[in-house]
């Protein structure tokens, strides 16, 4: 089978990093380079410097995003707020308050009215995941 025709070129190839770079998901960079998500795939399981260029370009985006985050911080709480919350989850997000809100009412509840605690936030969880 010698000449087999291969989608990856090198122009392909920059095209996805740059997508990558640009803070595309995969799907975006492989559908801007003319590939199927399952050829990008293939593509960074083969090939190791392919890898490590993607895993870069990954990093490169993040760290270009978070100092966008960063700067807007310095004039608006949100965007800190943000940030904590995504980087650090268990102590910053809305999530992990309510989690921590819930048991606490469910042990409370538990206590003045002889229930089980952890069927009160089973139950909880089954009506907040139920909608």
């Amino acid at each position: 089978m010698a000449g087999r025709h291969t989608k990856k070129t090198d122009a392909r190839v920059l095209r996805v990093l740059e997508a990558i770079r640009d803070g595309n998901s995969q799907r975006a960079a492989a559908a801007y380079a003319g590939i199927s998500d399952e050829t990008l795939r293939t593509w960074l399981h083969a090939d190791l410097d392919f890898l490590a260029a993607f895993t870069r370009a990954e990093a490169d985006s993040e760290r270009e995003l978070v100092g966008f985050i960063r700067n807007a911080a310095a004039s608006d709480w949100k965007a800190a707020a943000h940030l904590l919350a995504c980087r650090w989850p268990d102590t910053w997000s809305q999530r992990a308050r309510i989690e921590i809100d819930v048991r606490s009412r469910a042990q409370q509840l538990a206590q003045a009215y002889g229930l089980d605690a952890a069927a009160i936030v089973a139950e909880a969880e089954q009506w907040l995941t139920s909608g």
